[in-house]
């Protein structure tokens, strides 16, 4: 569970991806350096959190996916396109 960003907020890790949600919303809060958002609730538990989802995508070589990031969006496959059959 990641915490911090606000209340009862959770990423999840599925196959090969992190899926940060609101955790970790935009590559820019990822960094580094850490940058958090305005609506952080809890600054230690967010920079504990980024640090835990940075730890278990290291360790998987997984691609961290941010749940609000409009940059990112456009360089990862997406369906139809990039599903599989």
């Amino acid at each position: 569970m990641a915490t911090g960003a606000t209340v009862s907020i959770l990423s999840c890790w599925a196959m090969t991806a992190d899926l940060t949600a609101d955790a970790i919303y935009m590559g820019a809060s990822y960094g580094p350096p850490v940058v958090p958002a305005a609506i952080v609730n809890n600054l230690e538990q967010f920079y504990s959190s980024v640090e835990k989802l940075r730890g278990i995508a290291t360790e998987a070589n997984a691609t961290v996916v941010f749940g609000h990031d409009p940059d990112q969006i456009k360089q990862l496959r997406i369906a139809p396109e990039g599903s599989y059959r």
